[in-house]
This record gives C-alpha cells, structure tokens and sequence, in this order.
C-alpha cells in the first residue's frame, strides 16, 4: 500500500516523522529499526497509537506500507477510551456505552 511519508534527516539518513494512510495521520513515536534491502530501505516504527508499521523505501523515494501490527487488544482499548470525551462513549452502532472507560 502506498503511503505518503513525511520525514527528516538524521545525519546520512532519511527517517520518517509522519506518515499517512489516506486522511489518517501516524506519528512516528519511535524507530525501532532499519536495514537496507536489494534495491530498497526498510524502517520499523512504532506509531501514536502504539501500533506497529514497517514502511519501504525504493530507490526513487516512493514510500510502501509492507507490514501493520495492532498494539494487544486491552491497550489499545484504553489508548481509545483516553480519546474519548468522558460521557460521550459510543458502540460502533451509535449507542451509549456504560463501563470503566466511559
């Protein structure tokens, strides 16, 4: 999947900032690793919302996302219910939902 990459320059070396998956933007929390491919550069990050991506980069600059990991379940419902505004929790079908996060 294409993705369109926003990066800066760490000494010799690009490194991804942000990054976009059609309107939603990703922050890169953190580099956990990169290597260099036959013909392409891969990054390992961790996003904002703790999940994990490797994104590819060709010879020309055109950035791929080659890999997405979900952050476990249970902290990825307390990252959700942190962004919610408290007494406006809502189910996917729109109904008010009661609980420790809401």
């Amino acid at each position: 999947m294409k993705v369109s990459v926003e990066c800066r320059a760490v000494g010799a070396e690009v490194e991804p900032c942000r990054f976009y998956m059609g309107a939603r933007k990703i922050e890169a929390d953190c580099v956990i690793d990169r290597w260099p491919g036959s013909d392409h550069c891969y990054v390992k990050l961790r996003g904002d919302d703790g999940d994990t991506y490797i994104l590819r980069r060709d010879a020309l600059g055109c950035w791929q996302l080659v890999l997405f990991e979900v952050a476990d379940l249970h902290r990825r419902r307390l990252f959700d219910a942190r962004q919610a505004v408290p007494g406006r929790r809502r189910s996917p079908a729109g109904h008010r939902v009661s609980g420790p996060f809401s």
